[in-house]
Order: structure tokens, then sequence, then C-alpha cells
């Protein structure tokens, strides 16, 4: 009976495994994939109620500093695609977790009761372990840029938090929640005190400069094979003023504060604009490094590195289960790995089939 279940739980977490590979690389279509229609309803709660606290903010501000009406649309859409994708991949990866933890227990507890010798509970924990393993890797290799959605939520979701970093004066904030506490302990209190008012506005600025970062390298080869060094000018010369902006924050302080939020506020604005983007920054030569540090040799071997290690476990783990008396749960491994393979032989031309 042990062994019947093992065979079924493997055959399930193989399917959740096929899916998952299979539809990858269907984000990259416009239309919502089925996990993404899921999480909708909750994407738009999440998004109405950050918007308002957004709103509240902004009404603080100066004339001169707030967002246009076109901005907030823009930034409450692409905060809404950020929460889709983002709790839409959760969605996708706890079948295969779930089943995979069925599937490596049941095959776990029927090896240890093989007729393996003294090796039964050692190799056991190796199953369990190389059906986890063998899981964790198929979601890392899912979630390449080449089989996800590129857009632009990843940079309009750090622009805003950076807007709201630098909307009050540096340690207004700190103040204003030692206030509302007055139980805080002196624990609490040395280590609000402990990082420069300006700390929080420092990351943001940071994060808003990696995330353009890594939408160029991820746009500069969309397909896996064709660079497009323009748009890597373009952002990577932007993430370069905004690393810069962000010094400038870190040594002027406050002083700086009102200079880095017309900066981001006018980021925002461009990016919401639909004309070109071109203005994000003036072009700077030294952003085509970026395209040459993150090469498509770089990206292939990420991968292969993954799919290598894969078939290591896998081929290892196919190997204890015909030992144990397990030959169905072993050709479902291997039907595991093949998949793997016909999708990473053909992920370098797959631009636009899922």
């Amino acid at each position: 009976m042990l062994k019947a279940w093992s065979a079924l739980a493997v055959g399930f977490w193989w399917i959740a495994i096929s899916l998952l590979i299979s539809t990858a690389g269907a984000g990259r279509r416009d239309g919502l994939t089925v996990s993404e229609r899921i999480v909708l309803p909750l994407a738009r709660w999440l998004t109405n109620r950050r918007d308002e606290s957004l709103g509240e903010e902004a009404d603080r501000l100066q004339e001169s500093h707030k967002l246009s009406p076109m901005a907030r649309r823009f930034l409450k859409r692409e905060d809404m695609l950020a929460q889709i994708e983002i709790y839409g991949m959760f969605v996708r990866w706890l079948p295969g977790m779930t089943l995979a933890v069925g599937a490596g227990g049941l095959l776990a507890a029927r090896v240890a009761r093989s007729q393996l010798g003294g090796w039964g509970g050692s190799l056991a924990m190796y199953v369990f372990a190389a059906v986890m393993t063998l899981t964790v890797l198929v979601l890392f290799w899912t979630s390449t840029p080449q089989r996800s959605r590129w857009s632009t939520w990843a940079v309009s979701s750090n622009a805003r938090r950076a807007f709201l970093a630098l909307i009050k004066p540096f340690g207004s904030a700190n103040q204003e929640r030692s206030d509302a506490d007055p139980g805080r302990t002196d624990s609490d209190q040395k280590s609000a005190t402990f990082l420069p008012p300006q700390a929080t506005a420092v990351r943001e600025l940071e994060n808003l400069a990696f995330s353009m970062e890594r939408y160029a390298i991820q746009r500069a080869l969309p397909d896996g094979r064709t660079p497009m060094p323009e748009v890597v000018k373009v952002y990577g010369s932007a993430a370069l003023s905004m690393r810069s902006l962000r010094e400038t924050v870190e040594v002027d302080r406050e002083e700086a504060r009102e200079q880095a939020l017309r900066e981001v506020r006018r980021i925002i604005e461009v990016l919401a604009s639909p004309g070109t983007v071109r203005g994000l920054a003036e072009p700077n030569e030294d952003a085509l490094e970026l395209l040459r540090q993150n090469s498509q040799r770089g990206s292939r071997r990420r991968r292969s590195l993954i799919v290598l290690l894969f078939t290591i476990v896998a081929g290892l783990l196919a190997f204890v289960l015909v030992k144990a008396g397990l030959p169905e749960s072993a050709a479902a491994v291997i039907a595991a790995l093949i998949t793997i393979w016909a999708g990473h032989l053909r992920l370098p031309g797959a631009n636009t089939s899922a």
C-alpha cells in the first residue's frame, strides 16, 4: 500500500512541476495567468489602501512637489501589477512545494523500510532532501528573466517608496512615532536613534537605482539572444544618476532632501508619460558596462548550472529509488528531468511562445 501511495504522490508532484515549467513563460503575455487571476481581488484591495496612504502623504506637499493625476494613476496601476505578480508567484509555487513535502515523506518512509541494509535511514533522508531540492531548483529556474514577466513595476514601486521616504523632513517620522508611543522601551529608543535620520531615504534611493539597473539588464536580452543597448544606456544612466543623488543625500542630509524629492518626482512623471523615456537621465557611456558585466554568457551559465544540479540530484534519486524497489517513482523523476532539459534547450529561442 505504501508503495502505491508513493508512486501516486510522485506522479502528482511531477504533474505540478511540469505545469510550473510549462506555464512559467505565460507570464510574458499581456493577459493574466490563472494564478494571477486568483489573487486579483487581494491585489486590488491592497493597491487601494496603498494609494489612499500615498494620497494622504502627498496632500501635505507644496503644489510644485505634488504628483500629477496621471502619475498617481500610473503608480496605482503599476502597484497592482506588482501585487498581482508577487502573490501570483506564491500561488504557483504552493502546489509544487506542498506535493513535494508529501511525495518526499512517502518516498523516504518507503526507502527506510526497503532492504538496503544499514543505509536505509541515510538514503531515506537523502530522498526527502532530494525531492525538496529538485522543487526549489525548478522554482529558481522558472524565475529567471527569460521565463517571467519583465515590466516597469519593479522600478515604479521603488520610486514610490523613495518618494514617500523623502516627503517628510528627516527625523520627523521617528519623532512622530516616539510621541505616538510613549511606552517605548530604552532599547527601542536606542535602536531608533542609532541610524542617521536620512538612512531610510538613502536605502530607498539605492533600491531605486538597483531596480533600474536590473530592469536595464533584463530588457537588454529580453529573448535571451538579441541585445538592446539603447535600453541599457537609458536605464543604466538613470541608475548612475540616482546613486550620485543618494550620495548627496547621505552627505548633505536635509539640505539635499528637496532636491532628491524633485528628482524622484520627475522620474515618476517621465515613466508615467506616454512619451519617450530618454528623459530619465543624461546618456552616460559608462552605463553600457552593465551589458558587458551581465552578458548573455553569464545568464546562460546560471541557467545551465541549475539544470546541471537538477540532473545530478535527479539521477542519484532515480538510482536510489530503483534500488529500493520503486521503479515507477524513479520513472516519474526521470520524466521531470526530461521536462527540464526540454525546456532548457528551447529556452533561448522562446521569445513568443509560452
